[in-house]
């Protein structure tokens, strides 16, 4: 009877050490998860920051392009009025 007891002291030792050891696990799994979830959010955070730049340098771009369209014409404009008069100056000259 004394090795019978023994033996259940023994299990219930076990099973409380094993209980532990899980415990312990979960303890160390849930903070795991706690700081991924936190890397999570700040990597969605400057995710949403980088398209929010992204945008807005799409939108810059878009400014850009119509001031270069606008400064050529300006500056065709400007040529197609130098050449006319050149010709006219020509035109005078030659007569």
């Amino acid at each position: 009877m004394l090795a019978a007891q023994q033996r259940a002291d023994d299990a219930e030792l076990q099973m409380q050490l094993i209980s532990q050891q899980s415990e312990t696990r979960a303890v160390g799994l849930e903070s795991r998860l706690s700081e991924l979830s936190d890397t999570l959010g700040n990597v969605e955070r400057l995710r949403q920051q980088d398209q929010q730049v992204i945008q807005k340098l799409r939108e810059r771009l878009v400014q850009v392009r119509i001031r270069i369209t606008n400064s050529t014409e300006e500056v065709g404009s400007v040529t197609v009025t130098v050449c006319v008069f050149a010709s006219v100056c020509n035109n005078n000259n030659n007569n």
